[in-house]
């Protein structure tokens, strides 16, 4: 798979194989953290880390009224830019698709990555990558499949940071 810029139009993702595309139609569920507390916490945190006052309890409350909501508004409405593009995917060759996000549409899929990311580590709870022993062990457990995925995920982010500094060079 490939990632390269096309003039003042966006970024073309082309040459994605089956299991690539099949990896972004299942962003939405790897980013939702429903029924995970530690992907909870780790998307929409409260105000205050260690609450120990009525005061601070209320605070936390409030922020996730306000900001907590206003958030998952926002992911949710990032989830829907990602799917349509991929959705617009088209068989480039065999095998092989392509298709566009806009320069408008970076921000989205940066924002749907990252949150399907963080879920991720909550959900397989991946070993620090600096650990060898702990990323040796985990390669023999079902989640390595997770481990690939979130890593393309990283890979595509990567590009896409890439390709909008290159743009604001």
């Amino acid at each position: 798979m490939n990632v390269r810029r096309i003039a003042e139009m966006g970024l073309l993702v082309e040459e994605a194989d089956a299991q690539q595309l099949q990896m972004l139609r299942h962003l939405p569920l790897h980013a939702d953290a429903s029924g995970n507390p530690l992907a909870e916490r780790r998307l929409f945190p409260g105000l205050i880390a260690k609450p120990d006052t009525s005061d601070d309890f209320e605070a936390n409350r409030d922020w996730a009224e306000m900001v907590g909501s206003e958030l998952r508004k926002r992911f949710s409405s990032d989830m829907d830019t990602v799917t349509s593009d991929v959705e617009k995917a088209y068989e480039s060759g065999e095998e092989q698709w392509d298709f566009i996000i806009r320069f408008d549409h970076v921000p989205a899929w940066f924002s749907a990555l990252n949150q399907a990311r963080l879920v991720m580590h909550e959900r397989y709870q991946f070993p620090d990558s600096d650990d060898a022993e702990a990323m040796a062990a985990f390669m023999l457990t079902p989640h390595v499949k997770m481990l690939r995925t979130e890593r393309f995920f990283t890979f595509l982010q990567s590009a896409l940071i890439q390709l909008e500094l290159d743009r604001e060079a």
